[in-house]
């Protein structure tokens, strides 16, 4: 049996770092072109999550420190709290929905925007590797070539 050996590999640190930088400046760069969306799917969440996970624990808390008090609640007495817990609690998952709803949005988006990006830097690229090597480059060198063989033959 052969044992595995360990791959040496060297990572620049400054090259990571430069590109990392350089994804973040051009996520960045995307949530810039359409701000309200990108700040409204980012606070609906934070909303949300206090409607659903901290609005109705202080209603409870509230609910209990009148029992404790002594407080004598009847059913008519008792439905606003009822009303106010499940009203905070679906809107806090509404406000989640539509958040996700937006953050899935925006996300596309940008992805749909960076896939383009990415593309267009790659054909320019291509394009210009392609004339600078083949297609061009062949018409350049040969236009010279062709019109020294020229004067030579009709002299």
């Amino acid at each position: 049996m052969t044992t595995p050996t360990k791959i040496e590999t060297r990572r620049d640190p400054d090259r990571l770092s430069s590109s990392l930088r350089f994804v973040i400046r051009r996520y960045y760069a995307q949530l810039r072109r359409m701000p309200g969306m990108a700040i409204v799917s980012l606070v609906l969440p934070a909303i949300g999550e206090v409607f659903s996970t901290y609005g109705p624990p202080l209603l409870i808390a509230r609910l209990l420190g009148a029992f404790a008090r002594g407080q004598q609640f009847t059913v008519s007495a008792l439905a606003p709290y009822v009303l106010a817990f499940a009203a905070m609690w679906l809107a806090g998952q509404a406000l989640w929905r539509i958040a996700m709803g937006l953050l899935s949005r925006v996300e596309i988006r940008c992805m749909e925007a960076l896939y383009v990006e990415a593309l267009d830097g790659l054909l320019a690229r291509d394009l210009a590797f392609f004339q600078d090597n083949y297609a061009g480059s062949l018409t350049k060198r040969a236009s010279p070539t062709a019109s020294r063989r020229s004067n030579e033959w009709t002299s």
